[in-house]
């Protein structure tokens, strides 16, 4: 009985409509923005919080790392590539505002008077002290609608102190910079919101304090507490306090935003890096390999040469430099040891072990050389009688 054709017809159409829609339609791309990692050190203070927590956080993932605690709140952070350190500022019960420093894992270091500055310690600032940066070897930080640069140089007389402030010119809208980067052009750029509740990107001349420009972007009405640059000229802003959390999100150069994580609701913050923008040379923390051994000197030509298969045919010689040692006939003088004679053949020499070497042939005595020369006559006179008969 032949088989249905049709079922497996029917099952094969749907296949073919799925494998050509997987081809055709694109697949779904996801949200992760462009550009390297961005690892930022950042200060969170809660809203009614005395001291800071220092944070490593690495951008646009928002994995995020607590380094330190610190008694007073710390703010207007700034990171020098050149040192491998990040300044910030604390405000003393006296209104100065104190610098600190500390690595990346955050270690502090307090500076002293001893480091090239009358006063490190003081640092004449009006008012707690905002935002800030560090670019070019210049710390920037705001109070009061007033940019203050601070030399960071330890080598100069005037390290830690103000050496220029500039009074910020009409910024729309007029509200405070809480915290902003400076381009390697000395641009100041920052995220704030104005009384009407819109979120604009603004530049400014850091020189002059001069508004340059001014371009809604679309975020959430907030404090926007951190201000980072990234590697590609991107922005990377947190909002401190916006819908019940703390929001980081991601402004290209074209001014598009990207949310990219979410985190508990703070109610301050200021930020610092990119890092591994001009990384500081890693310190060697593990030393040089060895150099390797030097190879074992040659063993002595003694050993090597010669060959110990050259010395085996030695001992086959040894009976040669034996035979002036083998017995002599006894007549022999006692006065010929210097140059011995040869055997004679009367008498029997002692049995001796064979070898293969033979010594000079006994010369035969008068008497048969006597025997022979007859002997050789008469042949010849016969053959000499024969020949005669043959004629």
């Amino acid at each position: 009985m032949p088989r249905p054709r049709f079922p497996l017809r029917a099952a094969a159409a749907p296949l073919s409509v799925l494998f050509l829609v997987s081809v055709l339609v694109p697949a779904p791309v996801t949200a992760t923005p462009p550009g390297d990692d961005c690892p930022i050190l950042r200060v969170r203070t809660e809203q009614h919080g005395r001291g800071s927590t220092l944070e490593r956080v690495v951008l646009p993932e928002g994995r995020v790392t607590a380094l330190r605690e610190f008694d007073r709140r710390v703010d207007a952070l700034g990171h020098s590539a050149d040192e491998g350190l990040t300044y910030g500022l604390v405000t003393t019960s006296l209104g100065l505002a104190r610098v600190i420093t500390f690595d990346q894992h955050g270690r502090k270091r307090i500076p002293t008077p001893g480091e090239g500055s009358p006063d490190p310690n003081g640092v004449p600032l009006v008012g707690v002290p905002a935002g800030g940066t560090l670019s070019d070897g210049k710390w920037y930080v705001t109070s009061h609608h007033h940019l203050h640069v601070i030399d960071v140089d330890p080598t100069s007389p005037d390290y830690l102190t103000v050496v220029r402030s500039t009074r910020l010119g009409a910024l729309v809208p007029p509200m405070r910079i809480e915290d902003f980067d400076v381009t390697g052009n000395a641009v100041l750029r920052t995220v704030l919101t104005n009384h009407a509740g819109t979120t604009v990107l603004i530049t400014v001349d850091t020189e002059t304090g001069h508004l340059l420009s001014s371009e809604p972007v679309p975020l959430p009405a907030a404090r926007y507490g951190s201000v980072v640059g990234g590697p590609h000229g991107e922005l990377y802003v947190t909002a401190d306090n916006t819908a019940g959390g703390a929001k980081s999100y991601r402004i290209d150069e074209q001014a598009n935003t990207t949310e990219l994580v979410s985190e508990p609701a703070r109610g301050y913050s200021d930020g610092a890096g990119c890092l591994h923008l001009n990384p500081r040379p890693p310190e060697p923390t593990v030393p040089p390999p060895e150099p390797p051994p030097e190879p074992p000197p040659p063993e002595p030509p003694t050993t090597r040469t010669p060959d110990p298969t050259n010395t085996s045919p030695r001992p086959s010689s040894t009976p040669t430099t034996r035979t002036p040692q083998e017995p002599t006939s006894p007549s022999t003088p006692s006065g010929a040891a210097e140059s011995p004679p040869p055997p004679s053949t009367s008498g029997e020499p002692p049995p001796i072990r064979p070898s293969d070497s033979r010594g000079p042939a006994p010369e035969v005595d008068t008497s048969t050389k006597r025997q022979w020369v007859l002997t050789m006559l008469l042949l010849v006179i016969g053959a000499s009688t024969v020949v005669r008969r043959l004629r």
